[in-house]
């Protein structure tokens, strides 16, 4: 049975009665949804970055007990403070005029998470502008306890905040198809195009997939050919997926989207 829980990040969260947290305007409500598998995933209303999905039943106990599915109160608490946080330095470092993205990863557990990142640790990439005036724009955001990670060593009032400065990676997309009835070049370059549209939408962070391509590329060919695969291609190497990194942003070009037609 699913479980589903809203909370806002902005003001106090109240849970059984109990409100905790700060004070202030109404701001985006996070909406928490457990699934049977003990998947913990999260919606909002503000448009916001959401949490990283996160198994909270861990694997089964020798005698077969069955966890339960409610998270704990200590899951929760730092789900909801690591959106917090991470929203405060991105709001921060977005309000340069000269910052044209940012994107904050947040480790507020005590181990190393899935994008590498040690515990207690914050890595703030960024792209336009002075690394140091970034950095002093997000410091005052950053808690006390944690230390930041990045490529880009800034002095910020006698205490040293790294950054990253976001690469624009670009990458290849060969789309093998089987022409059908009604493929013409318009289709041709609509899948083109849904592929460059899809893949420069992606913020950094966020892994691409050769399935989410294929299903776009469905959506504007109309049935009028049949998709059989589609390769990515980063740094001479092929495959179907790439990971999101914490540096690297996934970019293409329409000219490198090859149309293989067998």
């Amino acid at each position: 049975m699913a479980v589903e829980m809203r909370f806002n990040v902005n003001p106090s969260v109240t849970m059984n009665g109990e409100a905790y947290g700060l004070k202030g305007d109404t701001g985006t409500t996070f909406t928490p949804s457990v699934s049977e598998e003990g998947i913990i995933s999260w919606t909002n209303d503000g448009g916001k970055q959401n949490p990283e999905p996160v198994n909270i039943k861990g694997p089964q106990g020798e005698r077969g007990e069955i966890p339960d599915e409610t998270p704990s109160r200590s899951v929760i608490d730092l789900i909801v403070e690591r959106a917090f946080i991470r929203e405060e330095i991105e709001t921060a470092g977005k309000s340069l005029e000269t910052t044209t993205m940012c994107r904050a990863f947040v480790n507020n557990t005590d181990t190393t998470d899935d994008y590498g990142i040690q515990s207690n640790t914050v890595v703030t990439s960024f792209s336009g502008g002075n690394a140091t005036a970034f950095a002093t724009a997000i410091k005052p955001t950053i808690p006390n306890g944690m230390q930041t990670y990045g490529n880009l060593t800034c002095e910020v009032d006698g205490e040293t905040i790294y950054v990253n400065r976001i690469t624009k990676t670009y990458i290849t997309a060969t789309v093998t198809l089987i022409p059908g009835t009604g493929y013409d070049n318009t289709i041709k370059s609509a899948i083109k195009q849904a592929i460059v549209d899809f893949t420069n939408s992606l913020c950094i962070g966020e892994k691409l997939n050769a399935s989410e391509l294929i299903e776009e590329c469905v959506k504007v060919s109309g049935g009028t050919c049949n998709i059989i695969s589609i390769i990515l291609t980063n740094a001479g190497r092929n495959t179907d997926s790439l990971d999101g990194d914490i540096t690297k942003l996934w970019l293409i070009k329409a000219e490198n989207v090859i149309i293989a037609e067998v």
